[in-house]
């Protein structure tokens, strides 16, 4: 994975992974996504807004739909939109 993909810390990866289950779901150009990542990206969801607590299997999970999705989309304008709405961080 890029060092650009890893400047998210695991809390904005979840809450990224979130916002693709949420927003995007029924969205055409992420269906293969979302059908490949059918349990982790509503476990980010959980995750992320408190409901589940973080285990190391859901952790991996997250991660590796987390390298799925940068690897998918990293040169499209979703990442754009990503980079300016979730900050680079440093």
């Amino acid at each position: 994975m890029s060092k650009k993909a890893n400047k998210f810390s695991f809390e904005v990866r979840c809450q990224i992974l979130a916002d693709v289950w949420s927003e995007y779901r029924d969205d055409e150009e992420f269906f293969g996504f979302v059908d490949s990542n059918d349990l982790a990206l509503p476990l980010a969801y959980m995750v992320s807004n408190g409901i589940v607590d973080l285990s190391e299997t859901a952790k991996q999970m997250i991660e590796e739909s987390w390298k799925a999705l940068f690897d998918i989309y990293k040169d499209s304008e979703f990442f754009e939109y990503v980079m300016e709405n979730y900050g680079d961080e440093d």
